[in-house]
């Protein structure tokens, strides 16, 4: 399940759909692409700033890389897959 939201006036719907699709909205009548895709399994993990300390929980979903810049302390940091670097 999807959820597609009008970028001009918001309205959403739901759909069971996977696919590209060019969608009108029947509130406002915008014309616009929406892409549907499967969606993954999301983990949220403590990602801790080595600067300051400061945790936070980050989602992400399988191996990956992530950029976080510290909200506290502006140390910037790469975060992957439950291990910083």
């Amino acid at each position: 399940m999807a959820t597609i939201v009008c970028p001009t006036c918001g309205r959403g719907a739901t759909v069971d759909l996977y696919g590209r699709y060019l969608v009108r909205c029947d509130q406002c009548g915008t014309n616009f692409l929406a892409v549907i895709t499967g969606s993954k399994q999301v983990r949220q993990v403590s990602a801790v700033c080595p600067q300051c300390g400061k945790s936070e929980l980050v989602s992400i979903s399988g191996d990956v890389k992530v950029k976080i810049k510290c909200d506290q302390c502006g140390h910037q940091f790469i975060f992957e897959g439950g291990q910083e670097t």
